[in-house]
């Protein structure tokens, strides 16, 4: 029985495009298959990623990162904690 399925959406245009140019993009990522189909978008600006945990960080493979910051608990609340840091260093 399949209790929760996801389908995959794609990008926006707007979304592609802000990921293609150069200014720095702050990305929450809540799981490694989100992370997975966000890595092969290829993008192209600099990243700064938020990831839910480890296992979600390890999801983005080879994907060239500024900094990636990991919650301290798998919870939205520690996720948006992350985001902090990554904030500060976007805006750097």
């Amino acid at each position: 029985m399949i209790v929760y399925a996801q389908a995959a959406q794609p990008l926006t245009d707007a979304a592609r495009a802000v990921l293609q140019a150069d200014a720095p993009v702050i990305v929450p990522l809540f799981s490694p298959r989100s992370a997975q189909l966000f890595a092969a978008t290829q993008p192209k600006a600099p990243l700064f990623i938020a990831a839910l945990s480890p296992a979600v960080a390890a999801g983005l493979g080879d994907l060239r990162c500024k900094m990636v910051a990991v919650a301290d608990h798998p919870d939205a609340k520690a996720l948006l904690q992350a985001l902090v840091p990554l904030i500060a260093a976007a805006c750097a």
